[in-house]
């Protein structure tokens, strides 16, 4: 969000961040009432428009104003970054060593966007799979790539390894 790393958000401050915006769209909302009322009464006063065709002008203008102030609102913080709607959200999972191929695209939650890249832990590019047996345990990331304006978002899908329990082979004692 305007040049921010927003993936390091806590939810505290993810949420006062909402919270700041909300307050943001109260005030502008109230603070229009008083600028729709001096506008109108300006040009009912000089008798430029009657009352009636004044008050639905402003409203008509009112909210054409309001959709094109939140459409480049929502174009300019991109809700992508913010909520992460289509990248996917960062994660941790502990495979255990007997654990078969994990595709790690379904870690990523159910409204992450399909044709990203994979970048394994040592820097090389993936196809998303684990290997309990080849593969390194580390940082996953998957990136999708933006268009112009918007910037790249990724995922980061960190596995952790853990050895299955042997509690050796069973015998019977004669």
């Amino acid at each position: 969000m305007f040049g921010l790393d927003t993936s390091s958000l806590d939810n505290l401050h993810f949420v006062m961040l909402l919270v700041c915006i909300f307050a943001v769209f109260i005030f502008e909302f109230i603070n229009g009432f008083h600028d729709t009322a001096n506008a109108v009464a300006t040009v009912i006063y000089t008798k430029t428009l009657k009352p009636v065709v004044a008050v639905v002008w402003s409203g008509i203008w009112n909210f054409l104003g309001v959709l094109s102030v939140l459409g480049f609102f929502f174009a300019a913080i991109g809700l992508g970054d913010i909520f992460g709607w289509l990248f996917g959200t960062d994660t941790t999972k502990v495979i255990c060593s007997d654990d078969g191929i994990q595709n790690l695209f379904l870690l990523l939650g159910s409204s992450a966007q399909a044709g990203g890249v994979w970048t394994n832990p040592n820097g090389s590019i993936g196809n998303g799979l684990f290997n309990p047996l080849t593969s390194t345990v580390g940082n996953y990331i998957y990136t999708v790539i933006g268009i112009a304006p918007c910037q790249n978002d990724f995922a980061v899908i960190t596995i952790q390894f853990a050895i299955t329990p042997n509690a050796g082979i069973g015998t019977t004692v004669q």
